[in-house]
């Protein structure tokens, strides 16, 4: 076609291949561009300049008169007019609206004989498939439902999940009809709404489900969000809102380190300042686990109940870590018991039962 080459004048901004005038990048760049923006990286360099220098581009007088001229007089759409002046849709639309020109609705400009299909007829066989398409379906404004049927439909979209389309077809209706009647009665759910519903319910799968990102957008995406904060990524009226999801989310038996509540207990009164520096003292003020010295630390060790109860405080149930390992400990309970059992006996010679329980030595008590 001849329109097609008139069209095909632009180059594409990151690559330069040759594309639509109505276009700013090639399919493939186009993609490419989404990605970066969905794990939140930046342009590169050159290609910003190039945009930059394209949004740059200033209209004389005797061109923005002609550009008025042919918009409003002659009714010419932006992306022809933006053709007729090599340039981008979007920055057509941006001049007239600085230009005090009040921009046109998409549906003005197919009505009358600016319709494309004004003054012409479907052939016989086009009436015929259509005809066919709607036979047996009742227009929306003369079907009615007894209100029998409208608890049907309403109990077939919020309990068994069927959507407007199969309950259409079960009732022989359009799924507009069905829609109509559940926004009538407040139960029609929009789109995202009802994914999210249908995803709970496990009718439908992830998108992501079987998915897994490449190493390398793994490490961008961290890179990326390394060193900032709620406030940093998302804005301060966004973080507040996520903070108090994840702390509703992660609060009481949610949260994956609960175990009955046993956070909350209170400590044995002998686990006081005293008896925690006697064990830091014993572990030469090293993080048992990996081995690190107070001196590099920015606070204390942590002292450790290895039996996770926390009025067993006693020397031999007890152990000094840094905040990193302290934090690992909450997981895996068993291994890490029988773990600083056997690290404990193997440098003091404490003794434990095959259950993990304490042997206590009662010379040892009296002396403590």
């Amino acid at each position: 076609m001849g329109d097609k080459k008139y069209y095909m004048k632009n180059n594409c901004v990151t690559c330069g291949a040759k594309i639509y005038n109505v276009s700013t990048r090639c399919k493939a760049c186009s993609n490419k561009r989404n990605n970066r923006m969905r794990i939140g990286l930046s342009r590169p360099k050159e290609v910003g300049e190039k945009i930059s220098k394209a949004r740059r581009i200033e209209f004389n007088e005797e061109e923005l008169a002609r550009m008025k001229d042919m918009y409003v007089n002659k009714e010419i759409s932006p992306p022809k007019i933006s053709a007729h002046f090599n340039c981008s849709v979007s920055l057509i639309r941006r001049v007239l609206k600085e230009n005090d020109v009040t921009m046109r609705n998409s549906s003005d400009s197919k009505i009358g004989n600016k319709n494309p299909f004004y003054g012409k007829r479907h052939d016989v066989k086009a009436r015929k498939l259509i005809s066919e398409s709607k036979k047996g379906i009742a227009s929306p404004k003369k079907i009615t439902f007894n209100q029998t049927k409208v608890n049907e439909i309403i109990n077939l979209y919020t309990i068994n999940l069927l959507n407007t389309i199969d309950i259409g077809k079960k009732y022989n209706v359009s799924r507009a009809i069905i829609e109509r009647i559940l926004t009538e009665n407040n139960k029609y759910m929009n789109p995202s709404e009802r994914r999210k519903l249908l995803f709970s319910k496990n009718k439908i799968d992830s998108y992501w489900k079987g998915k897994h990102l490449s190493e390398e957008s793994k490490k961008k995406m961290s890179d990326f969000r390394k060193g900032k904060t709620y406030e940093d990524l998302f804005g301060e009226e966004r973080a507040t809102k996520v903070k108090e999801k994840l702390a509703i989310a992660n609060s009481g038996s949610k949260c994956s380190f609960w175990v009955d509540g046993k956070s909350m207990e209170p400590y044995d009164k002998k686990f006081s300042n005293r008896f925690k520096i006697a064990v830091r003292k014993r572990d030469n003020q090293i993080c048992m686990v990996c081995n690190t010295h107070r001196e590099k630390l920015k606070r204390a060790l942590d002292v450790h109940h290895i039996d996770y109860d926390k009025l067993n405080t006693f020397s031999q149930n007890c152990i000094s870590l840094c905040v990193s390992c302290h934090s690992k400990t909450n997981r895996n309970r068993k291994h890490w018991t029988t773990f600083f059992q056997s690290l404990l006996t193997e440098k003091y010679g404490y003794e434990y039962s095959k259950d993990n329980e304490i042997v206590l030595n009662i010379g040892e008590m009296q002396n403590g």
